[in-house]
């Protein structure tokens, strides 16, 4: 059923003119249209919805103003790819929002993730004078990491793993 309505939301997308610099009723439509579409997939997972290619064609029907401030904050928004492991989400008790992200590998593999939106944390200094507000975490059951990835102290200095030792 989602897969469909996706589909159809995706076609009316396709078939929908490039909006015009200075169309500002054009541009009224077409927000109400895609936030309908928000509205309509609350509660769904979006999966093909929010797949790199839809998003771009989405934009694309922008006018090419727009089109850069779309892209500027989507380059904004995904700088981020930080994560936070769901036993410590747990632990330090985060409120979390489930969320679906679909993913494009290298091999371009797409793929959908269910994950969870952790937000509204903070990081202190050592001191405990400074907190800086972190962007929003995905949350992941484990980072892909093991422990001779880690730096270690050493002497007060930083020793730096075995991959990354010069001779």
């Amino acid at each position: 059923m989602e897969t469909r309505l996706i589909d159809s939301y995706v076609e009316r997308i396709e078939q929908w003119s490039r909006l015009q610099s200075g169309d500002v009723e054009g541009l009224d439509r077409y927000a109400l249209f895609v936030t309908d579409v928000k509205n309509a997939m609350s509660g769904a997972t979006m999966g093909e919805f929010e797949h790199p290619s839809t998003l771009r064609l989405i934009a694309s029907k922008l006018p090419v103003y727009l089109q850069d401030r779309w892209l500027r904050e989507a380059d904004r928004l995904s700088e981020s790819g930080s994560f936070l492991t769901e036993s410590l989400a747990r632990r330090l008790k985060v409120r979390r929002d489930d969320t679906s992200i679909s993913i494009e590998t290298v091999g371009n593999e797409r793929r959908v993730m269910q994950t969870s939106l952790a937000s509204g944390l903070e990081v202190c200094g050592l001191d405990e004078a400074e907190f800086l507000p972190l962007p929003p975490l995905l949350t992941i059951d484990r980072i892909p990491v093991t422990q001779s990835d880690r730096c270690r102290m050493v002497s007060g200095e930083k020793e730096r793993p075995e991959a990354a030792r010069t001779r």
